[in-house]
């Protein structure tokens, strides 16, 4: 990927609200942004030639946010991921973080706190390049 080559954000939440409030806001700050309700339909359209970083909803039905981090790690994916939840408790965190998770945030959480770990799992792939 050359450094022209704009990374995407990948939202992966069953609720439509968060999934549009979360794109809305991104896109406004000049970001790619791709968005999914569920795991399943994410892992269905994902493209390994696409780097970014995915924001990812831990209470999901079918597919919870743990169960697609697991999946991903099978398949040597090495997407960055922000965990979101509205109900996460300490066991949920602490198994995504030693699972690799770049962050578990609780929601609602402050727009500025996302964007910082957005930009730090974007450094994280360029640094991976190199």
């Amino acid at each position: 990927m050359s450094e022209k080559t704009p990374q995407t954000i990948f939202i992966v939440d069953d609720d439509a609200d968060i999934r549009t409030s979360l794109s809305r806001a991104m896109r406004l700050q000049g970001h790619n942004v791709e968005t999914y309700s569920s795991g399943q339909e994410f892992l269905e359209a994902y493209d390994p030639n696409k780097q970014g970083c995915l924001l990812l909803d831990q209470g999901m039905p079918n597919m919870t946010g743990l169960e697609l981090q697991q999946v991903l790690i099978d398949r040597g994916i090495t997407l960055p991921i922000i965990f979101m939840t509205g109900h996460g408790g300490i066991d949920h965190s602490v198994q995504a973080m030693k699972n690799g998770a770049l962050d578990f945030l609780a929601k609602p959480f402050p727009q500025k706190q996302l964007v910082q770990r957005i930009k730090v799992a974007f450094a994280m792939n360029s640094r991976a390049e190199t």
